[in-house]
């Protein structure tokens, strides 16, 4: 039992393949012996079984060494993970209160509409609000609706907030019947009094 040297390339049930010249260690006396018999293998030499140990530590060094780093990379992402959670959880907060702001069309604000865009800075104020205005506007004689008559269904609001959107994705402040998005056109038709 303990540390032997291939003496050449062989395989044995006991202990597997092993290379040439390669340290390993046996545990059993008899299979031991057997090997030596057999000429597979020599006891190692002193020199082997401390080069055979150093080896043995540097490897457990880097197993240690790899379980740090895969705990610190499981750590990040977690972090990652939670964050991003977060900001989901934070964009649909934010929708919702838009959506629980703006239940009328005559009270969408610019801060509703940016909400909504996903915007969080203050550099396109100004474009967002000639989008907001733009987009009403169009609601407004699309649909015929006096304004008291367009803070009545939820809906419109919505088609403003896509609406807006659309502006802004594309960087237009007017909107004709013919290029006018389905999904809006179906909205607006639904309390159309415009009938031509």
């Amino acid at each position: 039992m303990g540390l032997v040297k291939a003496q050449m390339s062989f395989y044995h049930d006991s202990v597997g393949a092993r290379a040439h010249n390669e340290v390993f260690e046996v545990q059993n006396e008899q299979v031991c012996a057997e090997l030596e018999q057999l000429g597979y293998v020599q006891k190692a030499s002193a020199e082997e079984v401390q080069a055979h140990e150093q080896q043995k530590q540097l490897q457990q060094q880097m197993g240690q060494k790899q379980a740090l780093t895969n705990e610190a990379i499981a750590t990040a992402q977690h972090a990652q993970n939670v964050e991003a959670n977060a900001h989901t959880q934070n964009v649909a907060q934010l929708r919702q209160q838009a959506r629980q702001q703006a239940e009328q069309l005559s009270e969408i604000t610019t801060e509703d509409l940016k909400n909504y865009l996903h915007v969080y800075h203050a550099e396109d104020d100004a474009m967002i609000s000639a989008i907001l205005i733009a987009a009403k506007s169009f609601v407004k004689n699309y649909t015929g609706l006096s304004s008291d008559n367009l803070d009545i269904s939820e809906d419109l609001s919505m088609a403003v907030f896509i609406l807006g959107s659309e502006l802004y994705d594309n960087r237009v402040f007017t909107v004709d019947k013919a290029t006018v998005n389905p999904v809006i056109q179906t909205i607006l038709d639904m309390h159309s009094v415009n009938l031509l």
